[in-house]
């Protein structure tokens, strides 16, 4: 995956990602701050691995991620699915221009691509940590 981090003075995605927040935010009830880190455009290019199983929560800096969020910025490719484990298995395709918001502490991956490239902008949403 090829990953850019979006300058602060491209300031309208971080009004586009704050709202996505606020309806996230009908579901969770976190205790957030706001945008700490800059968000990241992300390619993956065919054929791709995509991106291994992860959790969005780390250390340090990281420790304060409470909702990650992904938007699909086209169509046109094959797989790329993204795919989240926890008492089940779930993958899904996001349509076009679909934002997902989810808690950072969902174990997730990105499916390989394997036909065309999946563009996507990814970012998190930060607070106390969690207790």
């Amino acid at each position: 995956v090829d990953v850019w981090v979006i300058d602060e003075s491209i300031d309208w995605i971080d009004h586009i990602l704050i709202s996505s927040v606020e309806t996230a935010m009908e579901y969770l009830d976190y205790d957030i701050v706001g945008l700490i880190e800059r968000p990241q455009l992300l390619r993956y290019k065919a054929p791709s691995l995509g991106y291994k199983w992860h959790v969005d929560l780390g250390a340090e800096e990281l420790s304060t991620r409470k909702i990650s969020i992904s938007i699909n910025l086209n169509d046109g490719y094959e797989g790329g699915e993204i795919a989240f484990f926890s008492d089940t298995f779930v993958k899904f395709k996001m349509p076009l221009g679909q934002c997902l918001a989810f808690p950072s502490f969902l174990s997730h991956k990105v499916m390989p691509v394997t036909k065309g490239e999946r563009w996507a902008l990814v970012s998190w949403i930060s607070g106390n940590p969690f207790r």
